[in-house]
């Protein structure tokens, strides 16, 4: 069997997850420096999510039910989000396994379970950040954080800055 190559052009997009991706590696190596095998599973899937999202469409076979168990995933997912749920969770939810969600997901969106638990995550405290006033404690728990410091660590990532700031940014939007 011969071997087959896919050349891509990296999108700025692209070369930004990457970048991200070895930061995270980064960090984790630093903490656990026998992490080599989880680093390169991460590094791994950060590159086939990449490249599955600039395969042509007729090569990602996007089936009903790829799509209807990636739905059901994330509405439950969303439902149960102040519950701290995770991956197991919503996988017994929909009757499948961690990895065939993991191939699911990525087929329909291009993305992990992971990533897009984090993207429900972050667009709800974003949600309650403009609509209420409560402590970060409180809204961390909404969002299924377990505390208020994981939520601002990973509104940080994602927005390059703290919660509070971005409240307060987004206020001054309003008029």
């Amino acid at each position: 069997e011969k071997e087959q190559y896919l050349r891509i052009n990296l999108t700025n997009e692209d070369c930004m997850r990457i970048q991200a991706a070895n930061a995270q590696i980064l960090s984790l190596r630093a903490a656990f420096p026998n992490s080599g095998e989880i680093a390169a599973d991460m590094m791994r899937g950060t590159m086939s999510s990449i490249a599955l999202t600039h395969l042509p469409q007729s090569q990602v076979v996007h089936s009903v039910d790829a799509e209807r168990t990636v739905k059901q995933a994330l509405a439950w997912l969303d439902e149960y989000l102040d519950q701290g749920v995770g991956i197991a969770e919503v996988c017994a939810s929909v009757g499948v396994s961690p990895a065939h969600l993991r191939r699911l997901c990525h087929q329909v969106t291009g993305r992990s379970p992971r990533e897009l638990l984090e993207e429900l995550r972050l667009d709800r405290a974003c949600r309650l950040l403009r609509q209420e006033n409560r402590g970060l404690e409180f809204l961390a728990w909404e969002c299924g954080y377990n505390s208020a410091v994981a939520l601002s660590q990973a509104f940080q990532r994602r927005f390059s800055m703290r919660p509070g700031k971005w409240r307060s940014s987004q206020q001054r939007k309003i008029p």
